[in-house]
């Protein structure tokens, strides 16, 4: 497949594809990749767009809905070494085509770590292996001399994986409410300061209550934290009573994390006296009757004595 299809592939199972072939073939070398085998970005479903290299994680999970364990062949992966502009896809004339010499042995290392962690994806074949005209995604140049990234692939292959630190960030932002606390009962406007934090940097904080947004805070610049701080009058005018509050952050690749809490809008206590409940006026109402008539009776009493 082009890039790792999954939409595609769900095709295939939808018509009756299963038991049709014995491993998934997935290229992850797609027109001028330049991002690290750990950066991703996620589409309106929050599942990883079909150019990302991790989203063979994608297809392996669209097999398994399917009550599918066959095998992942990447049979092609590899970055260009250019200092061209990107003259094919969607990223025509907008960004480099390639890579460095360094970067492309840097994720080498990188990718071949990630698959270490899934022992689905069986094969995975660096394309090509000498450069092949404009195409200098090759382990050599064309003139069989060594890049830096044959050393990279003879070390993995030697040693194998060296790397420790995870593969990518897969999990959203830390998530910190100032305030309110949780369970708080408050009568007016509402202070609210929150802020979430990602080694990746912060794209994007939303507030809702109820479901209902109260405002967002972003920045295109993605800050490792970034602070959602605002005094909410809207808090005056939601029913008495007990309502959610939930905050939602989403870092850069569009992880997204969020957390909950309870507020509740209570009276003033000056509401409280002036007004109070029906209940508790006509109860009040029924005391005072009450009152008036053992006053009454006791005077009658008096007075029969006398």
């Amino acid at each position: 497949m082009t890039g790792n299809d999954y939409p595609f592939l769900e095709q295939v199972y939808a018509g009756g594809g299963k038991g049709y072939f014995d491993a998934v073939g997935v290229h992850t070398d797609t027109a001028c990749n330049i991002l690290s085998p750990y950066e991703f970005l996620r589409g309106a479903d929050n599942r990883m767009i079909v150019d990302s290299f991790l989203a063979y994680r994608e297809v392996h999970q669209v097999m398994v809905a399917n009550g599918d364990e066959k095998p992942i062949w990447m049979t092609e992966t590899s970055w260009r070494t250019t200092s061209a502009t990107c003259s094919e896809g969607a990223w025509a004339g907008q960004k480099p085509e390639g890579v460095s010499l360094e970067q492309q042995a840097i994720f080498l290392a990188q990718e071949y770590h990630c698959m270490k962690e899934d022992p689905y994806l069986q094969v995975a074949l660096w394309f090509p292996l000498q450069d092949e005209g404009k195409i200098t995604s090759g382990l050599e140049r064309t003139n069989g001399a060594h890049k830096p990234s044959f050393d990279s692939m003879r070390s993995y292959l030697q040693n194998g994986d060296r790397l420790t630190e995870a593969c990518g960030v897969l999990t959203g932002p830390r998530i910190t409410v100032h305030t309110p606390s949780n369970n708080v009962r408050y009568t007016g406007p509402l202070p609210i300061h929150v802020d979430a934090s990602s080694s990746i940097g912060v794209f994007r904080i939303t507030l809702n209550v109820d479901g209902h947004l109260i405002r967002n805070f972003g920045t295109h610049s993605y800050p490792t934290t970034l602070v959602g701080q605002m005094l909410w009058f809207g808090a005056h005018h939601i029913p008495f009573g007990r309502h959610t509050l939930t905050v939602i952050a989403y870092d850069k690749q569009r992880n997204i994390s969020e957390t909950s809490l309870m507020i509740t809008r209570v009276r003033k206590a000056s509401e409280a006296g002036n007004g109070g409940s029906a209940g508790n006026s006509h109860a009040s109402g029924k005391r005072k009757h009450k009152s008036k008539r053992r006053h009454r009776k006791a005077r009658l009493k008096h007075r029969r004595k006398h």
